[in-house]
């Protein structure tokens, strides 16, 4: 409300200047008027014709008409130098009735000059009746009701100063506030700031052109241009009246008909323009048409602004309001000005200065606008930059949780690594021992190959070359018995290889398994039938006591006649000549026990644990038997592979060893 109180002062203020400065004595002038419609007439007929006629008063008049004037000078008034003012003709030439003589010419196709205004022309103080031809010369000019004014020179002068003060008051309150616009404009580089700046600016030269003072104070020595400047002028004002109202109101997003329909009335505005280079350029006159044009276009673009500002402030948008109200004088008045313009409204009580007003009105009320834009913006502004600077500190707090995820990171992967790295040493050390251990292994395997397995070898040679080169020398006795030392030291060496090719095939293999259900009885009288000749050699007596029905196990056959070999080949090696050998199978709830037992040497209880902890080592047998010191600890890998263990147990009369297992009746 206080700027509105503000504004509607200005306003006062302005509307008493333009009262004082329109009220001068207005007394009765006597004048007679013809029309030439040509110009065709000379002084001395448009004189005798004016002598003729009665006075003519017409609304309005053809623009290709010349006037022809006589008027009286008031008695009061002859011996005073008078000035006679006429607007809008091209041309305005002044005769003395008295002798016909060219006493002074000014209009609007002549440079303008310091003392009068291109609508007057100084009279001398001798005159009493003059004749004044008033041509249009371009059709903008011309076509409108008579209007001449006939006032002393002091009083002209004292007028003119007046309307000069009024109009520099107007132009200056415009001026500055298009200033302060384009100051606020550079500060933000807000594009609406800049529209609005050319539409003031634009507005303000009109003014000028309008009052007649562009002419004066911008291009004194154009006068021709300064006729066909409004072409030119006025179209630019309107295009950037129309880009400030879309920006402004944001009318591709409130509004979008509303701002594909201003586009293409702007568009429009290109052929006044055209219009008016060709006019300026060449004889082809087309500014009246021109004008209406610029009228037609303008009042749309008015009414446009006024009705969109309306819809848009509906919608919700505060600063709509300001643009309402700061353009509802201004767009009466403008609207006002086209009908003038275009001759379809005749001149009303300050029509002169009502468009000023109505842009000043426009402008302090649109100062308003804009500095509550400006505080928005500005309030933005400040909000985008608060939200920046969280941006950029979200962004640091961000970077230093990256940095420590980071070094967390990359604590875990060195750990990770520094893990690895001592699993792959362990490994390699694993690795190492391992190879160790197959070198060893490499090692023990060429000592059997060399040794142990080369002394039965030279043994099995001897009887083949006994037999063979003394066979006939032999008893059959000697033969029979050198036989079965043959078959023996055969049936050892089978063994003994047999037990190097499984302990091989455990070292590659690892302990490969292929279980199924077998008879335990067939593997203990097949290996009873492989012995029964070694047997007799030391003639032990061998008993089988089977206490089941059904002697079904499940396990993996080839691992298990192994073991029943070796246990059997161990019980013979171990025990005396008339020993005894005994195997026992029973069930124990869903397994079955197989003992073997002799009533050799036995083991000590270091020997035992030898055999447990899978050391390899052997010693003769009885007989002088040897080995290589695998069988038993073959057998016990066996075991572990089948989820059992080689019980290794010395008998109750301290004479000889038991050696027992269990397997599953079924599969588990």
């Amino acid at each position: 409300m206080r700027h509105l109180s503000i504004l509607f002062s200005i306003i006062f203020l302005m509307f008493i200047s333009t009262t004082l400065a329109n009220e001068h004595p207005s007394e009765k002038i006597d004048f007679t008027l013809i029309e030439d419609k040509a110009p065709l007439l000379t002084i001395k007929e448009a004189l005798s014709a004016l002598n003729t006629n009665q006075v003519q008063k017409r609304s309005h008049l053809s623009n290709e008409d010349c006037l022809w004037l006589l008027v009286t000078i008031p008695q009061n008034e002859v011996g005073k130098e008078m000035v006679f003012t006429s607007n809008n003709w091209g041309e305005i030439l002044v005769y003395d009735a008295s002798n016909l003589q060219l006493i002074g010419k000014n209009g609007n196709i002549y440079s303008y000059h310091d003392f009068f205004e291109n609508n007057s022309v100084l009279l001398p103080s001798s005159t009493e009746k003059i004749i004044v031809q008033l041509i249009p010369h371009v059709s903008i000019y011309g076509g409108k009701a008579l209007d001449f004014t006939l006032l002393p020179k002091e009083e002209y002068l004292l007028e003119k100063e007046e309307r000069n003060y009024i109009h520099t008051l107007f132009i200056g309150v415009i001026i500055a506030m298009a200033l302060y616009n384009f100051m606020i404009f550079l500060a933000i580089k807000d594009i609406s700031y800049f529209y609005y700046v050319v539409n003031v600016v634009g507005s303000a030269l009109y003014l000028l052109f309008f009052h007649r003072l562009s002419g004066k104070l911008l291009w004194s020595d154009a006068a021709i241009w300064d006729i066909h400047s409004f072409t030119l002028i006025v179209p630019i004002t309107g295009i950037a009246r129309s880009f400030f109202t879309k920006e402004y109101l944001n009318l591709k997003k409130h509004l979008p008909l509303g701002n594909t329909f201003l586009n293409g009335i702007t568009l429009l505005y290109i052929i006044p323009i055209v219009m008016g280079l060709i006019s300026y350029f060449t004889d082809y006159d087309f500014l009246k048409q021109a004008t209406v044009f610029i009228g037609l276009i303008g009042a749309c673009i008015l009414s446009s602004m006024l009705l969109f500002s309306f819809i848009v402030y509906r919608k919700g948008e505060k600063s709509a309001f300001y643009f309402f109200m700061a353009n509802i004088l201004f767009v009466c008045a403008a609207i006002i000005l086209i009908m003038h313009e275009v001759s379809l409204l005749s001149d009303l009580p300050f029509t002169e200065y009502f468009t000023e007003v109505g842009l000043v009105a426009q402008v302090i009320l649109f100062s308003f606008g804009l500095a509550d834009r400006l505080k928005r913006s500005q309030q933005q502004l400040l909000n985008e930059v608060k939200e920046k600077e969280r941006i950029k500190e979200n962004m640091y707090l961000e970077k230093q949780l990256l940095i420590s995820n980071q070094k967390v990171k990359l604590k875990e992967e060195v750990a990770a690594r520094t893990k690895e790295l001592a699993e792959t040493v362990a490994d390699l050390r694993t690795s190492e021992a391992s190879l160790q251990k197959l070198n060893n292994l490499k090692d023990r395997l060429f000592s059997i190959i060399s040794h142990d397995l080369r002394s039965p070898l030279a043994t099995f040679d001897s009887y083949l070359n006994l037999l063979s080169q003394h066979y006939d020398k032999l008893t059959e006795e000697e033969r029979k018995e050198l036989t079965l030392d043959t078959n023996h030291t055969l049936q050892q060496f089978s063994i003994l290889l047999e037990n190097l090719l499984e302990w091989s095939t455990m070292q590659i293999k690892e302990g490969q398994v292929n279980k199924s259900l077998f008879d335990m009885d067939e593997i203990i009288e097949k290996n009873k039938e492989l012995y029964t000749a070694s047997f007799k050699k030391k003639s032990l007596q061998f008993t089988y006591h089977k206490s089941v029905q059904n002697s079904m196990v499940y396990g993996d056959y080839k691992m298990i006649d192994f073991v029943i070999r070796n246990l059997l080949n161990n019980a013979y090696k171990f025990s005396p000549e008339n020993g005894e050998i005994e195997i026992k199978i029973k069930n124990i709830k869903q397994h079955m026990e197989i003992a073997v037992m002799d009533n050799g040497i036995g083991m000590t209880d270091d020997e035992i644990e030898k055999i447990k902890n899978k050391i390899y080592y052997t010693k003769l047998g009885t007989d002088g038997e040897k080995g290589i010191g695998i069988g038993l600890s073959l057998c016990a890998s066996y075991f572990k592979i089948h989820q059992t263990s080689l019980q290794l147990l010395p008998n109750e009369n301290q004479k000889g060893m038991t050696f027992s297992f269990q397997l599953p009746k079924m599969e588990s």
